[in-house]
């Protein structure tokens, strides 16, 4: 069972994770369709408009950590490398498949957040860096 504090935290991340995802999922949709990209290279930017925002979300309200930012940005930088690693060989594939781009673009939203929680929980803010 989940302490009370630790599902506030996965509440907390679902909705700062949601709110980049939203705006991954925009930014690729329209650079796809309005600006012809292919789905790999628009999600490859996309991602980049997300980053910030997820940071500044997880570190000041998911974890209200209280450690050194530069270190800690460095950390969630390389965590969320992987996450574009992933969602480009998701994107990658569903272009190789034709597979809708709605599909790939589900997938990412799924598979990124769940990758992206349990290093960004146990590596770059760690409980004891934690303010509360």
């Amino acid at each position: 069972m989940i302490s009370v504090g630790t599902a506030s935290r996965i509440v907390r991340f679902a909705l700062v994770g949601g709110t980049a995802s939203v705006i991954y999922a925009m930014v690729t949709w329209l650079l796809v369709n309005s600006f012809s990209m292919t789905p790999t290279s628009a999600s490859i930017i996309s991602y980049m408009f997300a980053i910030p925002v997820s940071f500044l979300g997880q570190k000041y309200f998911t974890f209200r950590a209280d450690g050194n930012v530069k270190i800690e940005f460095g950390l969630f930088t390389i965590g969320h490398v992987v996450g574009l690693v992933l969602s480009t060989v998701i994107m990658a594939v569903t272009q190789l498949y034709a597979v809708d781009i709605k599909l790939g673009i589900l997938c990412v939203m799924i598979a990124v957040p769940i990758a992206s929680y349990l290093f960004v929980n146990f590596l770059v803010f760690p409980m004891r860096t934690r303010a509360g």
